[in-house]
């Protein structure tokens, strides 16, 4: 029983094997090409063209012309892109812009384009600019003519709590011992008393 089992089946792989072999030399015989080149040219959806013809292998592909060499595709000069466009699509190889946008998107914020805004700390202005590049400045201060500056939240640049002063004149006396600094302090145009030193 066993060995009549076992040639049914090699005789049913026989038969498909032979079915196979004969089923595959059709085919191919059937969709063979063989060597084209120098005869005709064939896109992506495989239509044919003839010598010379130009086409387009596909709808985003540059245009090629079917030479005897095979197609030859040369990507033409495209037009520049808008710097501002967010949606790109391509059409017949260039690139084309479908959106252009009017904002900038800084740190999860919306900004209209061409505005300035105030960042987190007082002293730091940004603009949003036509390229949609944000740029950002620190606020210049002017120098002081004071003691002891202090900064204030509500205020970029140190202030003058006490007004301007400014130290103009230095007395200088020397002794044995020693030497006496003086130094003047003109505060809100009046005279102030002495810093003296000893040293």
């Amino acid at each position: 029983m066993r060995s009549l089992v076992l040639c049914i089946s090699f005789a049913l792989q026989c038969f498909v094997l032979q079915s196979a072999s004969e089923y595959s030399s059709k085919s191919e015989l059937e969709y063979e090409f063989g060597d084209y080149r120098g005869k005709f040219c064939i896109d992506d959806q495989g239509f044919v063209y003839s010598i010379g013809e130009v086409y387009y292998p596909s709808s985003t592909a540059c245009p090629c012309t079917c030479t005897e060499d095979g197609p030859v595709c040369v990507r033409p000069k495209c037009p520049r892109i808008h710097p501002r466009c967010t949606r790109i699509t391509y059409k017949s190889c260039c690139p084309v812009c479908e959106a252009v946008s009017k904002v900038c998107v800084y740190g999860g914020k919306t900004v209209i384009l061409c505005s300035c805004f105030k960042q987190l700390s007082p002293c730091e202005r940004c603009r949003c600019e036509v390229n949609r590049e944000v740029y950002c400045t620190i606020s210049g201060c002017p120098a002081l003519h004071c003691v002891n500056p202090v900064y204030e939240p509500s205020h970029c640049c140190p202030v003058c709590k006490s007004g301007e002063s400014f130290y103009t004149y230095l007395f200088v006396k020397s002794y044995r011992f020693g030497i006496t600094l003086a130094m003047f302090e003109l505060y809100r145009g009046l005279w102030g008393s002495p810093l003296v030193f000893f040293l």
